[in-house]
């Protein structure tokens, strides 16, 4: 009897440890994988592994096309002004055609501090053995600004002076394309060109950079810088070889026989640029050409698709207004495969620039906004 006791003691401890085992086993993979594997135990063979820190800034950079009369000095006082900011300007009328290419990084204060505390003990050191009249010299040197900018001043020899900001935008992109920042801000020069930057930060470039959330850009890959629709969305209808633009796409591109070239001349232009892909049956997103995009979004793409767009850039026959209308309507294929992004107005600027606004109070803007447009005379 004793013998059939512990025996059927035994096995049901075998039978409670075998579930317990069970139970653990499964359970453990019931967790998600991303809180597994950062609870695992080190050993000298296996690290512990962290979950990867939050960052609280980004790198940033201004990517601007500009012309020999526009005044970019609000670009080097943004950079200067802002934490994490640094930019890229190129000049897209210069001559023989060379591209003057201005580049500036901020240097943030604590490595300036540091250089400078390093610096200033050298300095007092020697100070020492020198003439009281050295010392005030010492003494009055001007205090350093904010940010120390790295200026590296070279030309970037480029065929042609084609497509108005798309050939700056594509060099920028293959020159640094293993090096870029966390966000990348693309930009027409003008600060204050209501045409293309958005109503409701009166037309102010530097706003809307300073206030663009980084996150979202990493979040998104591809943010256009314009939430408001018109011009661009609803964009440009195309049915098998014959494509119909909206009346938004056509004061997107200006005057009407421009839009009829342009709808002409995409269908030929997108088997060139895009002979993989079949041609959507709408291309929209708000016009203006300016964007932000993150680096690991523009990696996204192979370095030679760049290289290519480039080179169909300077081959084209179209003329600078047409090939960069054009380009208005691809930025977010390229980028995101997505033929037609127009994503709501008031959203967007909640989420992109944290300007969030009731339906109502966002209505009223919206009224006030359309209103004036229809007043205003027509530009192109």
């Amino acid at each position: 009897m004793r013998t059939r006791a512990w025996t059927a003691s035994a096995g049901a401890a075998l039978f409670v440890t075998t579930a317990i085992s069970f139970y653990l086993y499964f359970s453990h993979l019931l967790v998600p994988r991303r809180w597994r594997k950062h609870n695992r135990p080190g050993s000298i063979y296996r690290p512990v592994e962290w979950a990867p820190p939050i960052k609280n800034s980004y790198s940033r950079t201004l990517v601007v096309a500009t012309t020999h009369d526009v005044d970019t000095s609000w670009v080097q006082r943004l950079v200067d002004e802002e934490d994490d900011f640094s930019s890229a300007v190129y000049n897209v009328d210069a001559d023989d055609g060379l591209y003057a290419r201005s580049f500036k990084r901020a240097v943030p204060p604590s490595s300036f501090s540091s250089s400078s505390s390093s610096s200033s003990q050298s300095s007092s050191s020697s100070s020492s053995s020198t003439a009281a009249g050295n010392a005030t010299t010492t003494a009055t040197t001007p205090q350093p600004p904010k940010h120390t900018l790295t200026v590296e001043r070279s030309k970037s020899s480029l065929p042609h002076n084609k497509g108005r900001e798309v050939m700056a935008y594509l060099t920028y992109i293959i020159d640094h394309y293993f090096s870029l920042s966390d966000v990348n801000i693309f930009l027409r020069a003008d600060r204050t060109d209501s045409a293309v930057h958005d109503d409701l930060f009166a037309g102010d470039a530097a706003l809307m950079s300073r206030r663009l959330q980084p996150a979202y850009v990493l979040d998104r890959g591809y943010v256009n810088l314009r939430c408001q629709h018109a011009p661009g969305c609803p964009g440009m209808s195309v049915s098998s070889s014959t494509v119909d633009l909206s009346e938004s796409a056509k004061r997107n591109a200006g005057e009407d026989s421009a839009s009829d070239q342009l709808g002409s001349s995409l269908s030929d232009a997108w088997d060139a640029l895009f002979p993989f892909d079949s041609m959507p049956t709408e291309l929209a997103q708000p016009g203006g050409g300016q964007f932000a995009v993150s680096g690991r979004q523009i990696r996204r793409v192979p370095l030679l698709d760049y290289v290519s767009y480039r080179g169909w850039l300077v081959d084209t026959a179209l003329d600078d207004e047409l090939a960069g209308s054009m380009w208005e309507l691809l930025w977010q294929f390229v980028f995101t495969g997505q033929a037609a992004l127009c994503p709501d107005e008031r959203s967007c600027y909640c989420e992109a620039y944290g300007v969030c606004l009731g339906e109502g109070q966002y209505r009223v803007f919206a009224d006030a906004r359309d209103r004036l447009l229809k007043t205003a005379p027509h530009s192109s």
